[in-house]
């Protein structure tokens, strides 16, 4: 049996809405995130669930009922896309992992200046 919690709305992502879920399975918590419109639904599991787990969730022989678990959670894309923000990924990335400083590759006494026009 799996158990579903919500932890995060995080925003809205093109006419959808994106949130961020953990799935218990075996006494252990995964984190996974749901993208769902008014006609769609993409669920997104760790790697490290889907090697607990022993297949992706889409083979689960209980799928439906996973995803009418999750849905009775879940407040409508009609009824809240209205109240989210964008999504903002920088609050879900470790930024100083992503950022790379280019300054220190450039020489900046080679660097002319634009001539105006």
């Amino acid at each position: 049996m799996l158990n579903v919690d919500i932890i995060d709305y995080m925003g809205k992502l093109d006419n959808g809405v994106l949130v961020l879920i953990s799935i218990g399975f075996n006494n252990n918590w995964y984190e996974a995130t749901v993208y769902y419109t008014e006609d769609d639904v993409v669920i997104t599991t760790d790697d490290s669930f889907e090697e607990a787990f022993g297949m992706s969730i889409e083979k689960y022989e209980n799928y439906d009922k996973f995803l009418e678990s999750v849905f009775k959670k879940l407040v409508p894309c009609s009824e809240i896309i209205s109240r989210l923000d964008d999504v903002d990924f920088n609050k879900y990335m470790d930024v100083e992992q992503n950022t790379k400083i280019v300054s220190q590759e450039i020489n900046p006494f080679l660097i002319k200046e634009i001539p105006k026009k």
